[in-house]
């Protein structure tokens, strides 16, 4: 609810109470409903005009990667993309490059793939909106990165997408997907 404040020391002060917790209660019950909303809020402050803001949300982004479980990471982060500005989307789909090679578990069921499928096709262009060339770069690597995860789930529900969807999909996959 701080991260956002207008002054540098209430923000510096929130993120580093956040950084706390996530260091001593990540395994909590009571903080993985509240993970997408944290991951959103400090992907925003990566982008706050303070530095010592943007430092402390990478060095707790970073924190959070590695002491939350990877799928739980993807799970809650994952169904936001599609609201977040472009900018803020090439980073969360770089921070999901990291983090999904881990997640063989989550990719392995149809609808956590068809569902992921279905979002990276709209942020890379099936609503009729280009994607930047970062934005392209990171998604088409983020997909190819999923794929190699679940190389037998992503066709099968890739086939299940809408037609254009599929048709972006697969031409951003081809080398990784067979006919």
């Amino acid at each position: 609810e701080r991260l956002p404040d207008v002054h540098q020391r209430v923000s510096v002060e929130a993120l580093a109470a956040v950084q706390a917790l996530v260091e001593g209660h990540a395994e909590a019950p009571a903080l993985q409903p509240r993970l997408g909303p944290l991951l959103v809020a400090l992907f925003h402050r990566l982008g706050d005009k303070r530095q010592p803001v943007r430092e402390r949300s990478n060095t707790l982004l970073n924190t959070v990667r590695l002491e939350f479980a990877p799928v739980a990471v993807v799970a809650a982060l994952s169904p936001r993309v599609l609201d977040l500005p472009e900018r803020t989307k090439t980073a969360v789909l770089q921070f999901l490059c990291v983090t999904a090679p881990h997640c063989g578990q989550y990719f392995e069921e149809g609808k956590n793939t068809w569902a992921f499928l279905g979002r990276m096709a709209c942020v890379l262009g099936a609503l009729g909106t280009k994607p930047s060339a970062a934005l392209h770069a990171a998604g088409s690597r983020l997909l190819e990165l999923v794929y190699n995860t679940a190389p037998t789930v992503v066709p099968m529900q890739l086939s299940l997408l809408p037609l254009g969807q599929q048709q972006l999909l697969k031409r951003l996959l081809e080398a990784s997907v067979p006919d």
